[in-house]
């Protein structure tokens, strides 16, 4: 067998499957123009008014912008971060860990003591992701909003304060070297 059949968890992995209403969106990000294209210095972009500037301009998006997840909230003028699914999903201790030792699994590792903040972290980022847009498939990443960066980073801190922001898919950082 070839490296290649390998790559994925299963010999068969099921494609996403998107509907002709999922197929017409331009994008999952919509920007009005006619705020200013420099979003680090200014939190014009933010709609929801719990984002935070960003260190780069990828980074700043606000949540109220991505039309996928403006699916998943039933008043579209609140933030996702004071939403009871994402405060469960996203933010529980106890739900985190069940999907820390889903993960450990996979890779055929048991969860060490005490768990860090920067692992809540890093599974509350992938809790986020798969909540809102599914499997993507290994290398595929969505930049999660400023709002819910900045929700999660003060639930789980970094002790010096220093954070990894998003990272392109040419820059090989599935999973945190300490974390599993």
């Amino acid at each position: 067998m070839t490296a290649d059949k390998h790559r994925s968890g299963f010999l068969f992995e099921p494609q996403r499957q998107y509907s002709s209403e999922e197929n017409e969106s331009d994008d999952d990000i919509t920007v009005d123009n006619s705020l200013n294209n420099d979003r680090t210095d200014n939190l014009d972009w933010c709609q929801c008014e719990n984002c935070i500037i960003m260190p780069s301009r990828i980074e700043s998006v606000c949540c109220l912008e991505n039309v996928d997840i403006c699916r998943k909230m039933d008043d579209v003028n609140t933030c996702i971060v004071l939403k009871d699914n994402y405060k469960k999903l996203c933010l529980d201790k106890e739900v985190l860990e069940v999907l820390m030792s889903s993960i450990k699994e996979v890779v055929g590792e048991d969860l060490r003591e005490p768990i860090s903040n920067r692992l809540y972290r890093y599974t509350a980022y992938r809790s986020f992701t798969w909540w809102i847009y599914g499997k993507l498939g290994r290398k595929v990443r969505r930049v999660i909003p400023a709002c819910v960066v900045t929700c999660i980073r003060s639930h789980f801190p970094e002790e010096n304060g220093i954070y990894e922001g998003f990272h392109n898919v040419d820059r090989d950082t599935d999973i945190p070297d300490e974390s599993l």
